[in-house]
């Protein structure tokens, strides 16, 4: 009898063990991604402080985001690889044969962000940006830049890259376009004044055409910016 009871707790503490070493068995592909994608994470938020990621370092960082995904498929991953073959398709020192392929994989890995998380708007974003900087249809780069919009309006880090694509795209805008990019460059002037002034000093924003889509709707950041550029400027 007394063997018997002295069984049960080694049995327990068995049976403990084998659950312990089954749950460690199934997180580990994902504990093993998430380490192995710690320099990609580390990069990409150096980035978004302005440190900008060494070209040499693009492909080494982008093979990792590859294994982690190998490891443990997540969106997370996935845009990690996106980023980073973005900024490989904006490498002014790399050829235009590698500066294309670079953006269609960014796109590749932004759409496989969107099959598993379809209200990414950084993913759609950079959809968006890479289909104008391929030369894909303005109907492709319109749609993608609003539904950026739609799943995150308010975005500080987006709204810059959002006015450039609006902008450069204004005249393949419909209605519904016209007021969502009116909206945003008045969310940009509340948000980051200064950047604004500097993009319509240097002229990377055309007033003309910041006027245009601002009134009659938002006359009040309308005045605001003539008011600050010391004119009106039309």
């Amino acid at each position: 009898m007394k063997s018997g009871s002295a069984a049960v707790p080694r049995l327990l503490a068995m049976a403990t063990l084998a659950f312990a070493a089954a749950l460690l068995a199934a997180a580990w592909p994902r504990l093993s991604a998430s380490v192995h994608f710690l320099p990609v994470d580390t990069a990409i938020g150096n980035y978004w402080r302005g440190v900008s990621v060494p070209p040499e370092q693009l492909e080494l960082l982008s093979r990792r985001a590859e294994q982690a995904i190998g490891r443990h498929d997540h969106y997370r991953y996935w845009d990690g690889l996106s980023v980073l073959r973005y900024l490989q398709g904006m490498d002014s020192n790399a050829t235009l044969v590698q500066r294309r392929r670079a953006l269609r994989q960014s796109q590749a890995a932004a759409q496989e962000v969107l099959r598993r998380a379809p209200t990414r708007p950084e993913a759609w974003l950079r959809i968006a940006a890479a289909a104008a900087g391929l030369g894909q249809p303005a109907g492709r780069v319109v749609a993608a830049l609003k539904m950026s919009i739609f799943t995150g309006r308010v975005e500080p880090t987006l709204l810059p890259l959002r006015l450039r694509l609006g902008y450069a795209y204004l005249e393949d805008l419909d209605a519904e376009s016209l007021h969502l990019l009116g909206d945003q460059t008045a969310l940009t002037w509340r948000l980051q004044e200064r950047a604004v002034l500097a993009a319509l000093r240097d002229g990377t924003l055309a007033f003309d055409a910041v006027a245009r889509v601002l009134e009659p709707a938002h006359a009040e950041v309308l005045a605001d910016m003539e008011a600050r550029l010391g004119q009106p400027a039309r």
